[in-house]
């Protein structure tokens, strides 16, 4: 069985690939094709968190509910023994592929100690590794990449784009490649332009020859800010992470709901300026992909053919710590609200005789309630909250007892 490790980039619609994997799993495994689910149910970044060196921090260890040092040795020690596990599904199963796709693959393993891990811990299990890496000129990079930024609640302004350059690992291609190259061999790792591939998956699909038919199209992900959006965010006096270092949930935004009616523009000069710096190390890379056209990584003006409109990023409003408090407020009244649902999902499931989910549901509760604590504009409602906690881990204990006794 041979493995395809999809690394990104990022923004080379990654989240394309890897939903449409995602919808089409069961009916892939007929064709012989298993996606991961240990590493992940969409993206696969359990393989980037194991691969990171010990000291290095990732707000993706608190996605994963990895608080401490120990979980995360935990963590270390167990997911080699499922993965192995899988990969003896997948073949009892009759899968002659296996694949993983993770963009932070690309972006956070930095050292080539890092990626000789990921090799390491694939490579016992498979007949083939083949490391797939797609790319596209910086610039564009950069100008998708800002709104992920705004997404995730950081700032983007001039500066963001000032400190584009190939310096920064993220969009140095050259030694990107080197590093993987240097674990998996110059033959186990194939790059495509994504001028010719907007989508690994359409490649994917003619190289593990997959029928299509019947399966649910490759999804087009528009992940597009609106500009407004943007200036909205550099606004915001809301923290980015909690006191716990994870995300804010008091500070949520939704920029998903938001309609996207005018995109970041650059301007042709600033487009020029950025791609130029990139001039020497892509002439380096160009050398080492023979299947590669100068093409593929020039800058393409037309699609920056149009007057900037950095200048509304720097714009600011007069009144930015209410706003900042209407957006906590509002978040505590949903988290209030959510809190609620979930005492009635335990209620139900006590009700329809499931304990082990009531007991599961409660938990759940107390930890949103203490979560709470600290929300200002609902702290009147917790302590009703709580009694009604009280009042259903009584019936629940109760009715544990009857169904013993």
């Amino acid at each position: 069985m041979k493995l395809i490790l999809h690394i990104g980039t990022e923004k080379t619609a990654t989240t394309s690939t890897q939903r449409w994997f995602r919808e089409n799993r069961d009916l892939l495994i007929e064709q012989g094709v298993y996606y991961s689910r240990v590493l992940g149910p969409e993206t696969h970044r359990k393989l980037c968190l194991w691969a990171l060196g010990e000291n290095r921090k990732d707000e993706g260890f608190l996605n994963h509910d990895l608080k401490t040092e120990r979980d995360r040795r935990a963590f270390r020690k167990q997911l080699p023994q499922a993965f192995a596990e899988e990969v003896a599904k997948a073949r009892a199963a009759g899968a002659h592929s296996f694949v993983i796709s993770n963009e932070h693959l690309h972006s956070r393993l930095t050292s080539k100690d890092e990626v000789q891990r990921v090799h390491d811990f694939l490579a016992p299990h498979f007949d083939t590794v083949s490391v797939l890496c797609v790319l596209r000129p910086q610039v564009d990079v950069a100008v998708s990449l800002a709104s992920t930024l705004t997404r995730d609640r950081w700032p983007v302004t001039k500066a963001y784009f000032d400190r584009v350059s190939p310096k920064r690992s993220f969009y140095n291609y050259t030694t990107l490649v080197r590093r993987w190259r240097g674990a998996f061999g110059a033959d186990g790792v194939t790059v495509l332009p994504y001028r010719k591939w907007p989508t690994a998956a359409e490649y994917l699909i003619g190289e593990l020859g997959i029928r299509t038919d019947g399966l649910v199209p490759i999804p087009r992900v528009n992940e597009a800010v609106d500009v407004q959006v943007m200036a909205l965010v550099n606004n915001l006096d809301a923290p980015v992470f909690g006191g716990d270092q994870r995300r804010s949930k008091y500070s949520r935004l939704f920029v998903n709901k938001f309609e996207c009616n005018e995109k970041i523009s650059i301007g042709p000069s600033l487009a020029r300026e950025i791609q130029a710096r990139f001039d020497k190390s892509n002439a380096t890379l160009l050398g080492m992909l023979p299947d590669f056209e100068p093409a593929d990584l020039k800058l393409d003006l037309k699609k920056y053919d149009m007057p900037p409109n950095l200048f509304k990023l720097e714009q600011t409003i007069f009144f930015p710590q209410a706003l900042s408090q209407m957006v906590r407020i509002m978040n505590e009244k949903l988290a209030l609200e959510e809190l609620r649902t979930h005492v009635m999902r335990a209620e139900l499931a006590l009700a329809r005789n499931q304990p082990k989910r009531a007991r599961a549901l409660l938990a759940k509760c107390r930890q949103e309630l203490v979560d709470l604590q600290d929300a200002a504009s609902v702290s009147g409602d917790l302590e009703a909250e709580a009694g009604t906690l009280d009042k259903l881990q009584q019936r629940l204990e109760k009715r544990q007892m009857k169904q013993a006794g």
